[in-house]
């Protein structure tokens, strides 16, 4: 908007590169894409003053759902405190083999399945989720990395506090059955003909974990706090009753400490590194800017090797998946765009009867680290020669000219070598033939004609 005027003309730069390559009086354009990127668009506009202003947003462009879901069946309600299992069927779209992790969000937490489908296979797919408190609940199911179908619904959670007396004469209920290691687990119950303040003991796996007394009226509760991830039964018992019910506790998964090169170049070997703890093994996974490119099941420091593909700031990211759990670690890695560590060396000077000669020398730092070089020409009298730099410090991805300027003094032809070093080893070197005609006493030429005799 002009608030003083108006917009003659909207620039278009699609890609971020600094080229505006649409321009007219529309402020809308189209574009369409055949691969997934990332992008950052900039529009320029221009007023009828002649005054200008910029505006740029990034965005990501993804590819149509490659995995769909079908035959979707949900549960009307759930008990607070109970699972419930939503099943559907998943089927890779896409043209190629997927590692497949299929997430549930909802009630506060995660929940995901990992498997391997090939293109155009199908597998039945289950996410148990464990429900909170009572109401309408909503929960989200979808792809780690996205281009998937979504499933996207509520479900109606009751209040189903009432604990049902028991044949055997005492009642037990476990809230919630299904919860991760060192979360709270509520148990309560009723003993029937209770005399007074009875014991019930708590036990896990025939293991007793604890003894609660029943209140005046029968009824008991505690709470137990798990830290051994499996699946478990909880007995509760009096000298003469006992009730039994079953438990999943879920391992929990933690990852840190992860390593990766700062910068590295198009086409480079990297190992990308990250602690990964949980109580189980668990599914880990290598992403690579939203993509997931490799993934094993390992505990302890878990490194994959892979290939710097794509240039720029690349995300990397480790994550970590047991049973629902997830945690991950992620960092940024500058990939630079892959050169050869010494380039344009010309493969001829032109001929120059008088004046002075330019050799030019394009150093690139494809280290990973701060390096130092230095710069030398050999096999011509060091009169004849000068230079810009003879020392050159570079940081990682830096690039640099360095120029030799030649004053011949005499007619013949000279090879002399052009080597650059850095920490006593070569790095490039390389013979620059160079022809010297005409006569010392020829007139001194201008500028002018001396570029124009080097670069012509």
């Amino acid at each position: 908007e002009d608030l003083d005027g108006r917009i003659e003309e909207y620039e278009f730069d699609l890609d971020g590169d600094g080229d505006y390559e649409i321009s007219g009086d529309d402020s809308e354009v189209e574009e369409t894409f055949s691969e997934e990127t990332k992008r950052t668009a900039k529009v320029r506009v221009i007023d009828n003053d002649g005054n200008t202003d910029t505006a740029q947003s990034s965005y990501n462009v993804r590819a149509e759902s490659r995995v769909s879901f079908t035959d979707i069946n949900i549960p009307e309600n759930v008990c607070a405190g109970e699972s419930f299992d939503v099943t559907f069927t998943a089927r890779n779209t896409g043209d190629k083999e997927r590692i497949l992790i299929v997430e549930g969000e909802g009630f506060g937490d995660r929940n995901s399945h990992s498997t391997h489908l090939e293109e155009g296979d199908e597998e039945e797919v289950t996410i148990t989720f464990t429900t909170d408190d009572a109401g309408t609940k909503e929960f989200t199911i979808r792809t780690v990395g996205g281009n998937s179908d979504t499933i996207q619904n509520s479900i109606e959670v009751l209040d189903c506090e009432t604990v049902e007396e028991e044949e055997s004469g005492i009642s037990m209920k476990v809230v919630p059955d299904r919860v991760r290691a060192g979360k709270s687990v509520k148990i309560s119950g009723y003993v029937e003909n209770a005399q007074g303040r009875e014991d019930v003991k708590i036990e896990m796996n025939n293991r007793e974990l604890k003894e609660v007394s029943t209140e005046p009226d029968g009824y008991y509760s505690t709470f137990i706090y798990p830290e051994r991830a499996g699946d478990f039964e909880l007995t509760a018992k009096t000298d003469q009753y006992r009730a039994t019910r079953k438990l999943t506790v879920l391992p929990t998964v933690t990852v840190g400490n992860m390593k990766t090169p700062e910068t590295v170049f198009q086409g480079d070997k990297i190992e990308v590194c990250a602690d990964v703890n949980s109580q189980k093994i668990p599914a880990v996974l290598l992403v690579v800017d939203g993509e997931i490119v490799e993934s094993t099941t390992d505990r302890g420091t878990v490194c994959f090797d892979t290939v710097a593909r794509k240039k720029g700031e690349v995300n990397y990211k480790i994550v970590g998946l047991a049973r629902g759990e997830r945690s991950s670690a992620e960092r940024e890695v500058e990939v630079h765009e892959a050169k050869p560590e010494a380039s344009s060396f010309p493969g001829q000077i032109a001929s120059v009867e008088s004046g002075r000669g330019i050799v030019k020398a394009t150093i690139y730092n494809n280290n990973d680290i701060r390096t130092k070089y230095f710069v030398g020409i050999n096999g011509l009298p060091s009169t004849w020669t000068s230079t810009t730099e003879k020392e050159v410090i570079l940081q990682p991805g830096e690039e640099r000219e360095v120029f030799f300027y030649l004053t011949p003094r005499e007619e013949g032809e000279f090879n002399p070598r052009v080597t650059i070093t850095s920490d006593s080893e070569i790095v490039h070197t390389e013979r620059v033939p160079v022809e010297v005609g005409g006569t010392k006493n020829q007139r001194k030429l201008s500028l002018y004609e001396r570029l124009k005799n080097v670069f012509l």
